[in-house]
């Protein structure tokens, strides 16, 4: 977007326009109400999805720049390695060595375990959340809160008393406005979190805005960083595609036909993909651990792999490789660029599996239609 505006006006560098972008970008962050954020998000991610996937690749990634700044405050650049494959020993080293963002930069700058920023900060992430739920509970008994309360009302800060007791700030901010106010965990809460403004108490309301605008981990600025995220790589998987001319539904597309399954994308004709024959792709801008692949082919993938057949997994930041034990389930970190070809015969086996080998879209959507209604096709056209 930098380089289009620096273009239309004339100018040969764009970093005078990138530098606006991220600022504006930065000013919806952390000015908009959540509702608007949400929207603003979304008319972005239609904006990066009308770039050429060359022209995207040119400039930083937006929601790097913006998990960066809100990390330090100062723009952050990742080390010269890519998202790829690790052993489990590796991601063990790399889970027990990040406690801090100081750990991130320590590790992705000596690049001894040859993970990326993205990948880094994506362990530390999960290994925050998970250490949270385990730990939540005692911070919620009201003696223990009541001291938080006391230590904030005598100076401290929030993020001050959350890095004293290794707890994301903006949680430690819901459980005092759950004491403080009575009030009950989700809604109730959430909307002073996403409008601190809401609160009357000047002190209270500057701690927690203060908490939310520093937490990376937790919160509605951490979780929109997430999804705007999730919504570039998805935009650069659609881009990807199209520019390979193969033909696929989007999940937005899948929901519109009110489809009870949702993968990313569907495609009406399987895809050849190193040699196993892939129906739909799972786009995760995040890294693969254990627990997280776990969790994701429980509640997604047995479900699509039950619907549509065998399918395909990006794990943008790089995943353990001790997950990929699944033989219908193809993990990789990125589309890949050869060895990838639609599929010139087909043949459906059961009805509600899309096992369409045909390169004419039209067919495939007869097929997709007569599979929906329990049609058994098998032949060529």
């Amino acid at each position: 977007l930098a380089q289009r505006s620096a273009a239309a006006a004339g100018q040969a560098s764009a970093a005078t326009w990138l530098d606006r972008i991220e600022r504006k970008a930065r000013s919806a962050l952390l000015c908009l109400p959540w509702e608007q954020l949400v929207k603003r998000i979304s008319f972005f991610a239609a904006k990066i999805a009308a770039v050429q996937t060359s022209s995207l690749r040119c400039c930083e990634s937006p929601s790097r720049v913006l998990s960066w700044r809100l990390g330090s405050g100062k723009p952050r650049y990742p080390a010269s390695v890519s998202a790829m494959p690790c052993s489990h020993a590796t991601y063990l080293e790399a889970f027990h060595a990040l406690n801090s963002i100081a750990d991130v930069d320590r590790l992705r700058d000596s690049g001894q375990l040859g993970l990326d920023h993205d990948a880094l900060l994506s362990i530390l992430s999960r290994k925050v959340v998970d250490q949270t739920k385990v730990t939540i509970g005692r911070h919620r008994r009201p003696e223990v809160c009541q001291a938080y309360i006391t230590r904030l009302y005598k100076g401290e800060t929030l993020l001050s008393i959350a890095n004293d007791i290794c707890l994301p700030p903006s949680m430690l901010a819901r459980i005092i406005l759950e004491q403080h106010f009575g009030l009950k965990k989700g809604k109730e809460v959430g909307k002073y979190i996403k409008s601190p403004g809401l609160i009357d108490d000047p002190r209270l309301r500057e701690a927690v805005t203060e908490a939310v605008e520093g937490d990376i981990y937790y919160g509605p600025r951490g979780d929109a960083v997430r999804r705007l995220a999730g919504l570039e790589y998805e935009c650069t998987l659609h881009q990807t595609l199209r520019s390979r001319g193969i033909p696929f539904l989007t999940e937005d597309e899948l929901r519109a036909r009110d489809e009870a399954r949702t993968p990313d994308v569907l495609f009406p004709v399987p895809v050849c993909v190193r040699g196993r024959q892939i129906h739909w792709i799972d786009s995760k801008a995040t890294f693969g651990s254990v627990a997280s692949h776990a969790e994701y082919h429980a509640t997604q993938y047995s479900a699509y792999l039950h619907r549509f057949d065998g399918g395909l997994v990006i794990y943008w930041f790089g995943f353990d490789e001790s997950i990929d034990n699944d033989p219908r389930v193809l993990l990789l970190d990125r589309f890949p660029t050869t060895d990838c070809e639609l599929m010139s015969h087909f043949a459906i086996a059961s009805p509600g599996t899309a096992s369409v080998l045909s390169t004419n879209e039209a067919l495939a959507e007869d097929i997709i239609n007569a599979s929906e209604e329990g049609v058994i096709l098998a032949g060529a056209r």
